[in-house]
Formats: C-alpha cells, sequence, structure tokens
C-alpha cells in the first residue's frame, strides 16, 4: 500500500457532495487518478525536506498505534484506522486535518467515517508552507484519540504540530509541550498523572518498543523541534541566526557565517543523537500545572471554563491572565525560569522577587485548583 493517497471531493451541481451518517455530514471524496496534473505538482514537494521526515513520521506513529492496539492498551476499534496510508484531499483553502468521509470509487461508496485525511491547497508553494505544520496537528490526533479524564483544557493552537516550521522559532519551549496526560491505560498505571511532553513521550515510548528504528525517530524530531528540545540555548542561536540572515542583502559575510555555524550546530546535535537518543528531551522540563478558574474562553464555538497554564512553557500573555498578575512579575517569573531551570513545586516561586505575597498566593491556589481536580477524577 502507497504511504500517501491524494483525493479530490466530488462534485454536487451546486458544491461538493455530502453523504449522511447518524445526524452528521461527511464529505465525498474520490482518488485524483495517477498522472493527473493536480497531484504531479506536489509529488516533487513530498519527495524531501520537511514533508518528507513528516510523512515518515505518519508511518512511525501508525506503527506505534498499533502496536499499542495489540498489547490492549487502546480501543481494538481502531487497528483497521491506522492500517490506512495518509489520504491527502487536495482542495481551494485546504488547511487543516479532519477525520471522516465517504470514499466514492467504481461507482461504489466505501464507509471512511473513522478515517482520518488532511484537506492542503493545491498549489505547491502553499502546500509546502503548512503540509508539515497540518500534519503534525494530525498526528496529535492519532495520540489522543482516546478518551482520558485529565487533559488540561487549552486551545486547539496551543497543541501544535510535531513538525512545525514556525513555532520553535516563535517559542523555544514549544507549544507542544501542553502536556495532555498519558493516553494509554499503560502510562496510566506506570507513570504519574503529571506527564511531560505528548510527543516526547511517544518518542521515548517508540525507542523502547522499535530500537530499530532509534536513528530516524530522535533525527526526524529533533529536525521537526529545531533542536529545542535538546539545546538550552537554541533560542538564542535561532535570534543571532535570523538577525543575521536578514542583514544579507547588506553584508553577505555576517549572514552567511550565521547560517554555516547553524548548520553546523545542527549536524553536531543529530550526530550525538545517533549514539544517546535520549538526548532527544534534554531540554525538557516536567508539566506544572494551574487551572486558572477566573478565565473562561470559547474555542470554535465550545466554551471552554478555565484555561490551564504550565509554568514550565507559560508566556508572559498567558500569566497575565491569572487574576492580579503584573507584567514585570510575569517576566520575574520567566527570567528566573530560564535563569534556574524548570520549576519542580509551587513553592520554588516565593524566591522570585518580583512576585508580592498576593500573586504567589493566587498561584498556590491556582496549583492547588488543578491537583484537587486530578484527585477527584
Amino acid at each position: 500500500m502507497p504511504p500517501y493517497i491524494f483525493l479530490k471531493p466530488v462534485s454536487a451541481g451546486d458544491g461538493a457532495a455530502m453523504k449522511e451518517k447518524d445526524g452528521k455530514r461527511y464529505p465525498v471524496l474520490e482518488e485524483i487518478p495517477p498522472g493527473d496534473q493536480l497531484a504531479k505538482d506536489i509529488l516533487p514537494v513530498l519527495g524531501s525536506g520537511m514533508p518528507a521526515t513528516s510523512l515518515k513520521l505518519d508511518r512511525m506513529t501508525k506503527r506505534f498505534m498499533l502496536s499499542r492496539l495489540e498489547a490492549g492498551d487502546a480501543d481494538p476499534r481502531s487497528a483497521d484506522v491506522f492500517k490506512e496510508p495518509l489520504y491527502i484531499c487536495l482542495m481551494k483553502n485546504g488547511n487543516r486535518p479532519k477525520r471522516g468521509f465517504y470514499l466514492h470509487k467504481s461507482g461504489e461508496m466505501t464507509d471512511k467515517t473513522q478515517t482520518y485525511f488532511i484537506e492542503m491547497p493545491p498549489e505547491s508553494l502553499s502546500f509546502e508552507k503548512i503540509f508539515s505544520h497540518e500534519l503534525g496537528h494530525l498526528l496529535d490526533s492519532y495520540l489522543t484519540s482516546y478518551h482520558f479524564n485529565h487533559q488540561p483544557y487549552r486551545p486547539p493552537h496551543t497543541t501544535p504540530a510535531i513538525s512545525d516550521q514556525v513555532t520553535p522559532l516563535e517559542n523555544i519551549y514549544l507549544k507542544i509541550q501542553y502536556a495532555k496526560y498519558f493516553q494509554f491505560a499503560k502510562y496510566a498505571r506506570e507513570k504519574p498523572r503529571e506527564a511531560g511532553p505528548l510527543f516526547l513521550d511517544f518518542a521515548v515510548s517508540y525507542l523502547k518498543l522499535f530500537p530499530e528504528d532509534a536513528n530516524d525517530m530522535a533525527v526526524h524530531l529533533a529536525e521537526g523541534f529545531f533542536l529545542a528540545t535538546i539545546d538550552k540555548d537554541a533560542q538564542r542561536s535561532y535570534e543571532v541566526t535570523n538577525r543575521e540572515a536578514r542583514l544579507v542583502l547588506y553584508d553577505m559575510q555576517p549572514g552567511m557565517k550565521a547560517l554555516q555555524d547553524m548548520a553546523a550546530k545542527m549536524k553536531r546535535a543529530l550526530e550525538a543523537l545517533k549514539t544517546n537518543s535520549s538526548a532527544i528531551a534534554g531540554n525538557v522540563g516536567g508539566a506544572l500545572w494551574l487551572k486558572n478558574d477566573k478565565f473562561g474562553f470559547t474555542v470554535l464555538g465550545d466554551k471552554a471554563p478555565y484555561l490551564s497554564i504550565n509554568l514550565n512553557t507559560a508566556e508572559s500573555y498567558e500569566l497575565l491572565t491569572i487574576n492580579g498578575m503584573m507584567q514585570k512579575a510575569a517576566e520575574g517569573i520567566i527570567a528566573y525560569r530560564d535563569a534556574n531551570g524548570y520549576f519542580s513545586d509551587i513553592r520554588e516561586l516565593k524566591k522570585i522577587k518580583a512576585l508580592n505575597t498576593r500573586q504567589y498566593r493566587e498561584l498556590e491556589r491556582l496549583r492547588a485548583l488543578h491537583t484537587a481536580n486530578i484527585e477527584t477524577n
């Protein structure tokens, strides 16, 4: 079976064809014929770089899911879903992963309402810009497709892609650390409920199950994270490289040197991973969650009663949602974390001079709320 299949919507007069099942409407899709120009334009994009890496991670993730199903750690009804190729639906303004469609082929309809697919734009440049990011969200969906009661409440885009070419540059602590709790019964039994980053937990588990893939998994993840989970100074390195590269039109030499230094640094890190794959999580701390019950919000029409904030990944704008928090105090928390490493206990915040007693007590209260929420579930 090929690793991916291109699809397109079936037309139905005034728009795309839909088919209803159990009160829900699903799109009707059909395969794009081999040699069709629509697919031929995209094929070179998938053959190299981050898109090719992402496709490999898609196969690895499905392999992992099937191993968990065989071990009895997940719903066996999902087995067929993870034996499927990656379905890529090329359509105007496509930009997101989805689940559920009907496949129209040779005059027959095949029920794929449990199968994942990804909608993507048919223009090669637009496709390349967002494919790895959106496929990362789809991989996230694979790993979180099982109900678990203790996951923090976060907006969708603070749970981003495993192969995101933008987010790591802007936020070194990686929203990938939103840390949904372990999804599988095996993890729930063996690990504390406050777990680390989902995809890194997945990677570590995968490496134990399939050591023959250790090099591929570690290197691919490192490329997707832009070394941010390995190197504590990755953010500074990218800032320097970005600044110098922007000046390349005025002075070629510094920009080229910065890019060469960055490439050499990445090469050294990736080579080191081949002998010590556990270094993939060297710059990642565990989650220290707060339950901000004073800050509700609405996401895609769904009301969230509170916002979960991880002190080990939070940026100032997240901390400023906390009642009584001021800019100076928020920056003080981040500066202390940058200088001293990740927090392991809420009481460490007492050492931060920028926090006053009232602010500390509010943080302590939000931590207690989160802990109580776990204990009652």
